[in-house]
């Protein structure tokens, strides 16, 4: 039977507004868990007490790159996340509630930043917000990652909302713009110059002016911010963000696990979808195609690398799902035009269907609950009971509550002792001397050591207890921390 016009449009706006609805499904479980877990006092992930703790030195005014010690090793982030979390923690005060409140909003402006990007390739606003949904489907898939007190959200963020300016702005203020939120976005995490440069290039072929100017500003942006950070730190800045980052292996399986199970594992349909209209592009605008390239290159690639890094966790997914959640808008939109649209929009809407069957989470088991807090409290109790200071180098900041302090170690110090530095191998070596030293003279009234780093002279100076009353359940993270284990020095009673 062959469709009318009405009958056509009819058709149209009723598929349009099932996958509105079915992707809209997503977004709204991903406000409401986050809202649900944004104040919950104890880390969703086992990294977001570091992050707390690199916040809590930005409001006190402490250098956040230094040699590392006993107290405080670097992470391998640049800076701009945690100065923004201490300006809005200046007002709510210190905890996981203002880091989490910025991640929150920086991952809703990337569906925003979505939906205006296809708005400007003239897609009706249905589609264009499905598109935007379809980025907020994949919460569960990059780990539930979204709402946490880490870097990934905001910089992925401040890079879209860069390259959107870039891609449909002309003009010198634009390029400014474009540059001066990629740097920002470079200095939240150095994935940014990854993704930005393909992009760059591919404008090249499109508009050279625009793009070298925007090029020359960022890099003459980010050259500048790196000289300076590099010189008011005496050079730590340059050997965490840069240095170490280069020396970590590469994990050879991703090579081909990534392509199998990252992509066609999870987001396949998607990724077809994205090749099909970029070949749609190359028949009908070859320059318009080559900056879509451009763009999967920065986007896919930055993804690519970023998983083989040697620890790299499905985090680092986030902008692969970002860029390929706007393709499908995209492609989405090109279907509607095609000849026979109602035949190739209906098989379109049963593809994107069938992904977001597959991306299905229960929203309540990614919010903590009240034995999660229970737990918490009563970990805290016990660890009360012991006296002086306790070395807790995979658990941060939770222990200032009780008057301890945190030595913020954990993935920072294991990234900083497992490359080989060549001739800066002296650095781990003198971190590990002033460790071990601590640990034998005595330091500590107790440890608990954790899964990931090995603390030197654990077994010779302090003797197993007992199991501490606690297991953190993180409802998203790379590591689930087991029962945790307290030692004490050896020949002393116990509290």
């Amino acid at each position: 039977m062959k469709l009318g016009f009405g009958d056509m449009r009819h058709f149209h706006l009723m598929l349009e507004w099932s996958l509105l609805l079915s992707a809209g499904f997503f977004a709204l479980s991903f406000i409401w868990v986050a809202v649900q877990s944004m104040a919950f006092p104890f880390p969703l992930e086992w990294m977001e007490g570091q992050s707390i703790d690199v916040i809590g030195r930005v409001l006190d005014g402490k250098p956040l790159y230094t040699a590392p010690s006993v107290d405080y090793v670097p992470l391998i982030y640049p800076p701009y996340y945690y100065y923004v979390s201490a300006l809005v923690a200046y007002f709510t005060g210190l905890g996981f509630l203002p880091a989490r409140l910025v991640a929150t909003l920086a991952t809703l402006g990337c569906s925003a930043i979505i939906y205006l990007w296809l708005r400007k390739e003239n897609i009706g606003w249905k589609i264009a917000l499905v598109g935007a949904c379809l980025f907020l489907a994949t919460y569960r898939l990059s780990g539930r990652w979204f709402d946490m007190a880490r870097v990934d959200s905001l910089f992925l963020f401040l890079t879209l909302a860069g390259l959107y300016i870039f891609v449909h702005g002309r003009g010198m203020m634009n390029a400014f713009c474009a540059a001066a939120l990629l740097c920002f976005a470079f200095f939240t995490k150095q994935t940014a110059l990854m993704i930005a440069a393909p992009v760059l290039a591919a404008m090249v072929f499109t508009n050279w002016y625009h793009a070298a100017t925007t090029a020359g500003m960022l890099a003459a942006m980010v050259g500048l911010g790196v000289i300076i950070l590099n010189t008011l730190s005496d050079g730590w800045f340059g050997f965490y963000i840069f240095t170490l980052p280069a020396a970590h292996e590469f994990d050879q399986p991703m090579w081909w696990r990534f392509w199998f199970i990252d992509i066609f594992g999870y987001v396949g349909i998607f990724f077809l979808m994205m090749l099909a209209v970029i070949g749609h592009m190359f028949l009908h605008d070859r320059r318009k195609s080559l900056l879509y390239l451009g763009l999967a290159a920065g986007f896919i690639g930055a993804s690519y690398m970023s998983r083989m890094h040697s620890y790299g966790y499905i985090n680092v997914l986030m902008p692969m799902h970002a860029f390929l959640a706007l393709m499908a808008g995209l492609s989405l939109a090109v279907i509607t035009r095609l000849n026979n649209a109602h035949h190739w929009l209906t098989i379109g809407a049963m593809l994107v269907m069938i992904e977001l069957s597959t991306l299905m989470y229960s929203p309540t088991r990614q919010i903590p609950d009240d034995e999660a807090l229970a737990a918490g409290n009563r970990f805290l109790e016990q660890l009360a009971a012991y006296p002086g200071e306790v070395l807790m180098p995979e658990i941060q900041f939770i222990q200032t509550r009780i008057g301890k302090p945190s030595q913020a170690l954990g993935m920072a110090a294991f990234d900083l002792m497992r490359p080989d530095l060549g001739e800066k191998n002296h650095i781990k070596q003198e971190f590990h001397k002033q460790l071990k030293e601590a640990v034998a003279g005595g330091r500590f009234s107790a440890i608990i050591p954790g899964r990931i780093y090995r603390i030197p002279g654990l077994e010779q100076y302090y003797a197993r207890e007992r199991n501490l009353e606690y297991m953190q359940r993180f409802v998203g993270g790379a590591i689930s921390m087991q029962p945790t284990v307290i030692y004490r020095p050896i020949r002393q009673s116990a509290p």
